[in-house]
């Protein structure tokens, strides 16, 4: 893992080639929660960038504290379509959720 401090914000990045690799990220993202807390710091928004050119790529959840980090993905060709694909499914499978609650609020 390699870590870049800027101002105010912070830049993780590794490369990820077998499910090993995917542990120790994971294992590094909970030592930087003992780190902040250390250090009185507190990290805010926290998002995953994968980049692959994989067609089954390595496809591990990360958590920090109790919170999954929000996943960003671009195809091998540098487009937003898997994302778009993903966000879209996402949401198509909580809207039903959210009209039985609107039928049922005062």
């Amino acid at each position: 893992m390699a870590l870049r401090l800027f101002a105010d914000y912070a830049v993780i990045y590794c490369s990820i080639q077998s499910e090993k690799d995917s542990e120790l990220l994971q294992q590094d993202l909970v030592d930087l929660i003992i780190w902040e807390t250390e250090w009185g710091m507190k990290l805010h928004k926290c998002n995953l960038l994968r980049v692959t050119r994989r067609k089954k790529p390595i496809t591990t959840s990360y958590r920090m504290r109790e919170h999954q980090l929000e996943v960003i993905i671009l195809s091998k060709d540098l487009s937003w379509k898997a994302h778009w694909k993903m966000v879209t499914s996402k949401a198509n499978h909580t809207l039903p959720f959210y009209g039985r609650i609107s039928q049922t609020a005062p």
